[in-house]
């Protein structure tokens, strides 16, 4: 998730400080580069795999 200062987080449960989610350098590049729709919001799934 994009925040208003165009910094990306992770969007999970956490009751932490909120900047311990923040996206580290080059992430933020990749995630505003996914974001085609400009929705400030990119949804990315993980599969594991044992190749």
């Amino acid at each position: 998730m994009q925040d208003p200062n165009d910094r990306w987080y992770i969007d999970m449960p956490w009751n932490g400080n909120r900047g311990n989610l923040e996206m580290v350098c080059v992430a933020d590049d990749l995630l505003s580069f996914l974001d085609t729709e400009k929705k400030h919001r990119v949804e990315i799934e993980v599969v594991t795999s044992e190749i």
